[in-house]
């Protein structure tokens, strides 16, 4: 059957705009759940969302009086550039099902342009030539070049507590109601939070709010599955997964605030600890009920308590550019009924 230039101008420009829909399509699904995420926002941006828009360009472009040769051309040209971001995507998690497609479209996209005469043997080498190259000099620069060695994985729990009163004390600070006390989700990710518990994969970036039982399993099930390598996934550069809580025993103390730090004196006014407020939020318990309180609020006097001081870091690093890292500290005062008296929350998120 004889191609007409019409058939190509269409043939080409639903392809580029099919391409350009998946992309805006993936850029719309992918970040409007992440806004607070400025660096992400921007690489999706550039990579997902522009492409996107040229492989629609072929809509606006047909009211422009042009020879049919030429809009084909044009349409080629939209397709290759929306298409980069699927395979990139393909590439680097080694989604096959997803790179070999849009590959072996792109060829398909070629061949009929050459046999049509769209373009010439030389034009076709020149885009062949520029299109590989940038899929694999991104896919190189961009992805792992060596294999993770053993000591590329860290991984340490510690809680450090003297008796069972301390133990005690820690268990009920790892298992404080956060969400409800500082209205605060457990997670934040590049993904719909729900999604992450079920996850077998863990291509989703992962950010903690707050330490309780829940995020400590998450981040160990998390580090032990990745460290063995999930299915269609290749493993990570490095993870450093650190948990640590220190509780210490005081018969009676005061808290009070000292510009940029939390002070816990002993009764003769001597400095028993000190922590960095930072952007610590805080609550306490008044009666039966938990309220905010700012740092510069805080001056309380305690009899027998329990302080204790809890550390979460989290890094994964997949490349160069492709690494994220979620640090977590709180102080929390148990009193001795073994009541959360004092809790204050602080938590850093990047990504790279």
């Amino acid at each position: 059957m004889m191609i007409t230039p019409r058939m190509k101008n269409y043939i080409t420009g639903i392809m580029s705009v099919t391409v350009g829909i998946i992309n805006v399509v993936l850029f719309i699904r992918m970040l409007l759940p992440n806004l607070q995420q400025n660096i992400f926002f921007l690489r999706l941006w550039f990579f997902v969302f522009i492409p996107g828009i040229i492989g629609l360009l072929p809509i606006p472009l047909s009211r422009f009086d042009k020879p049919l040769e030429t809009r084909a051309f044009i349409n080629i040209l939209c397709f290759f550039v929306s298409s980069l971001p699927l395979v990139y995507t393909g590439l680097f998690f080694l989604r096959l099902t997803i790179a070999f497609p849009f590959l072996a479209l792109s060829v398909f996209v070629l061949i009929i342009a050459q046999e049509s005469k769209i373009l010439s043997k030389k034009g076709l080498l020149l885009i062949t030539l520029v299109t590989m190259a940038s899929i694999i000099v991104p896919y190189f620069l961009l992805s792992p070049t060596r294999q993770p060695s053993a000591d590329a994985y860290e991984k340490t729990i510690i809680r450090n507590t003297s008796n069972v009163e301390e133990a005690n004390a820690l268990t009920i600070a790892e298992n404080i109601n956060y969400s409800d006390i500082f209205d605060l989700q457990r997670f934040t990710t590049n993904d719909h939070d729900e999604n992450i518990y079920y996850d077998e994969t863990y291509l989703y970036y992962t950010w903690a709010h707050f330490i309780d039982t829940k995020a400590i399993e998450y981040y160990d099930h998390r580090f032990e599955n990745l460290k063995v390598g999930p299915r269609s996934v290749k493993k990570p550069i490095s993870i450093k997964f650190h948990y640590k809580a220190n509780v210490s025993t005081w018969d009676q103390i005061r808290v009070v605030y000292v510009p940029y730090t939390i002070q816990i004196l002993s009764p003769n006014g001597s400095v028993c600890s000190t922590f960095s407020t930072g952007e610590m939020l805080f609550a306490y318990r008044n009666n039966s009920k938990y309220q905010s309180i700012t740092a510069e609020e805080i001056n309380f006097s305690l009899s027998k308590s329990y302080v204790i001081e809890m550390k979460l870091e989290y890094e994964e690093t997949w490349g160069p550019l492709a690494a994220f890292n979620s640090d977590v500290h709180q102080i929390i005062i148990v009193d001795e009924n073994f009541e959360p008296f004092l809790l204050g929350v602080r938590s850093y998120g990047s990504i790279s």
